[in-house]
């Protein structure tokens, strides 16, 4: 293993353990990368590659293009992985409480007042700035996984709600 570098990169965006799976196969399927394992508990991806047929940058790409992030930087790696998490942490929180505030009108007008002409347009207007604006990132990773022959949960949901909502 000659001319080989052994890197581990904080690995940003995964969510499941089907995530891990892609981020690791995409990275190995990188010219010059001998060898790529993700551990999804400690959100890292190990890897040895030659620096001669492929670069840090090369790596990051593919990983990016499947919709994850790799902290290339050497100094505070991990460090900037938990910062990117705790933001990724409280977007999400808002963005779910923005989803819960637009459903309860939508579940209270479907309980209470079904028989108003105007409420399945109002339900359907909620309905979809709900998908379209806080379940957006759920339709774009699916679709960066299906662009690569791949699945993960964000497939399942955008699948699901998707399939509810027509």
């Amino acid at each position: 293993m000659e001319n080989t570098i052994h890197k581990i990169y904080p690995v940003t965006g995964m969510s499941c353990a089907s995530c891990a799976m892609s981020v690791e196969s995409i990275a190995a399927a990188v010219p010059g990368v001998q060898q790529a394992s993700v551990n999804f508990a400690t959100q890292a991806l190990d890897i040895y590659f030659n620096p001669k047929q492929t670069s840090q940058q090369q790596i990051l790409q593919a990983v990016e293009n499947v919709g994850f992030g790799l902290i290339i930087d050497e100094e505070n790696a991990f460090d900037q992985q938990e910062v990117q998490q705790e933001i990724a942490l409280s977007q999400l929180k808002k963005q779910t409480l923005g989803a819960v505030l637009l459903t309860i009108p939508v579940v209270v007008i479907d309980m209470i007042w079904m028989d108003w002409k105007p409420a399945n347009w109002i339900m359907l207007f909620l309905t979809t700035i709900i998908l379209s604006v806080f379940g957006r990132r759920f339709f774009i990773n699916a679709w960066k996984q299906a662009v690569h022959g791949r699945a993960n949960m964000d497939s399942l949901v955008a699948i699901s709600t998707g399939v509810a909502y027509l």
